[in-house]
């Protein structure tokens, strides 16, 4: 929402003449805990209390500012790095990162953005990289209608259900606890 500090989530969209790249970026708090000696902090609690007020699994001093996805700041972050083709995923790659945050939306804010955009320009012109990430998830997902919150909310899944995966699949693990949704 507006004003929001507590930013933990983030993409980027590239295209290259063979494919396209979206990255779907997580903070990582616990790579900047432990690299500043403060990983105690992180073991105090085990999940964020929503009540009134919240309890958050990290101060607040980490949630909206340090680890934070803040406008012009490099953080830390799990990627998962996509490479799709024709609306196909053809390879992924998963990988601890720095990244550069170079924008801030708010769900509202981005959704006008597109509608602006798609008012004011002819479809012919050269599109913003934010409508080809629009058009390219909805096709991805094969969805009728798209905005930023489903957006948001189709990644986030493909996201945590590859990650769940991934570590179901590891051999070192064996006692890895998965969420389950039931639609």
């Amino acid at each position: 929402p507006p004003g929001s500090l507590d930013l933990d989530d983030g993409f980027h969209y590239q295209s290259y003449e063979d494919y396209e790249e979206i990255g779907i970026h997580i903070a990582y708090p616990y790579k900047f805990l432990s690299s500043h000696s403060l990983i105690d902090e992180l073991f105090k609690r085990v999940c964020t209390l929503y009540v009134c007020p919240n309890i958050d699994l990290i101060s607040s001093k980490y949630a909206t500012n340090l680890c934070s996805f803040l406008k012009n700041k490099n953080r830390y972050a799990i990627s998962l790095i996509l490479k799709i083709k024709d609306n196909q995923l053809i390879d992924y790659q998963v990988k601890e990162t720095t990244i550069y945050v170079r924008y801030n939306y708010h769900y509202d804010q981005f959704d006008e953005l597109i509608s602006n955009y798609q008012k004011n320009f002819k479809k012919d012109e050269h599109e913003h990289a934010y409508v080809s990430f629009l058009r390219t998830t909805k096709a991805f997902f094969k969805l009728e209608k798209i905005d930023s919150h489903s957006l948001v909310e189709q990644w986030m899944i493909f996201m945590n259900k590859t990650m769940a995966s991934l570590l179901i699949k590891n051999p070192v693990l064996n006692n890895v606890i998965v969420r389950v949704h039931r639609s």
